[in-house]
């Protein structure tokens, strides 16, 4: 069923959230945020790239949230987001 397919994702985006140092994901129909931990594995220059190269997309709230501005209508559209970033902040060797 549905909601145990969604289950799973949830769970899968937690764990590699916690893997990746984020503390918090917030995701709705208009964007959201990623809170980072201080120890965070994610290099501040991918974020800071990321930020420069769509700035009407991604901004920085002080030194741990990345703000998004996306539409993001449903359910997978957020999850979707979610997967695309954690690629982006990935270390290189782990991709």
């Amino acid at each position: 069923p549905e909601a145990v397919r969604r289950l799973f994702q949830i769970t899968q985006l937690k764990h590699q959230a916690a893997a990746l140092g984020i503390d918090r994901i917030d995701l709705g129909e208009t964007g959201g945020r990623f809170e980072f931990r201080s120890d965070t594995h994610v290099d501040p220059m991918a974020i800071v790239k990321l930020v420069q190269q769509e700035p009407g997309r991604y901004r920085l709230d002080g030194a741990t949230v990345l703000r998004i501005k996306a539409t993001l209508a449903d359910f997978q559209a957020r999850f979707d987001m979610a997967e695309t970033l954690f690629a982006k902040f990935r270390p290189k060797a782990d991709q």
